[in-house]
């Protein structure tokens, strides 16, 4: 039977040419349009896509979409008062020891709830700042 193989599992999806009774067939490299567009799908997929990806205004080289998420970013870090700082620490730090395998699920996850306390105790205003701030620092 005369059957058409990829060339290589790369080409089933780059769209290469086939094999095909020892000639190449061009036929499947029609599909490349089709490809560039499930990859512009996946790309922007997962994103919060409210910027363009045009060069934004005042700008030489960065889309607008990179300097909303910079802009957003800087305005929450200023706006964050010391325990919420603090209690963002000590999240990183817990995840990164939990990343590391040097704590267990059930370890991390009662540090967090434990954190997340702290700064919702600090949000009502159960807890004075020093107090809160020197609480979260004594978490793991």
């Amino acid at each position: 039977m005369d059957q058409a193989t990829p060339l290589s599992l790369h080409g089933i999806t780059c769209g290469a040419p086939y094999l095909h009774s020892g000639k190449i067939d061009h036929r499947a490299t029609r599909t490349k349009r089709f490809q560039a567009k499930i990859a512009f799908s996946l790309l922007t997929r997962g994103y919060n896509t409210c910027y363009c990806n045009n060069i934004a205004p005042g700008e030489t080289t960065r889309t607008c979409r990179k300097v909303g998420a910079h802009t957003k970013e800087k305005r929450e870090r200023e706006e964050a008062s010391p325990v919420q700082q603090e209690y963002q620490r000590t999240y990183n730090r817990l995840k990164q020891q939990h990343q590391r395998r040097k704590k267990d699920d059930t370890e991390y996850n009662r540090q967090v709830a434990q954190a997340q306390d702290i700064r919702d105790a600090y949000a009502r205003g159960a807890l004075g700042e020093e107090d809160a701030i020197a609480r979260l620092i004594a978490i793991g």
